[in-house]
């Protein structure tokens, strides 16, 4: 499989350097960084949610969760939910689910990206299949995605110190 010809279309139109790389069916960002040999830190994975109402494409680290309490702080917003499975195959039909690009002004939404990736040269994230994997200069993502970047996620292993209040945390 391939990724899908319009995210690729998409990509070549922006001008950005991109690799593709095919790899083993996977289900999970961190199994991506695992089978392609790359720092789980330099994997993204793409949350989709509503924000007050509006669509909003979330891009963090593999090996970090949302903190729902510190996003509604930073964007002072208290109204933020996962999208369901069925929002998602409607508004990303043309990737698998839960294997959606960082792309949000693809889909005319907004994209925050964890302010983690600050200090990265480049990021891997699904290609819209769960056997592609792309990986993008971070610099040329943000000139040309303009997301908002903000402190919105914590590792893993720095969770169990975290209370959450949002009742399906990533």
């Amino acid at each position: 499989m391939s990724i899908p010809q319009n995210i690729e279309r998409y990509m070549q139109n922006a001008g950005l350097h991109y690799q593709l790389i095919h790899h083993e069916t996977t289900t999970t960002a961190l199994a991506n960084a695992s089978k392609i040999n790359c720092d789980a830190r330099d994997m993204a994975k793409v949350v989709a949610v509503r924000i007050a109402g509006e669509y909003g494409l979330l891009v963090l680290p593999s090996n970090e969760r949302v903190l729902f309490s510190k996003l509604k702080e930073m964007l002072g917003e208290s109204d933020i939910e996962m999208l369901s499975e069925y929002e998602m195959n409607f508004i990303f039909s043309d990737s698998e689910l839960g294997a959606q690009v960082p792309f949000g002004s693809f889909y005319n939404i907004k994209t925050y990206l964890s302010s983690h990736f600050g200090h990265h040269y480049s990021f891997y994230f699904n290609g819209g299949t769960h056997s592609d994997v792309i990986q993008v200069p971070v610099e040329e993502f943000r000139h040309f995605e303009n997301p908002y970047i903000i402190d919105f996620s914590i590792p893993y292993s720095d969770y169990e110190y975290y209370s959450e209040s949002f009742s399906n945390p990533l």
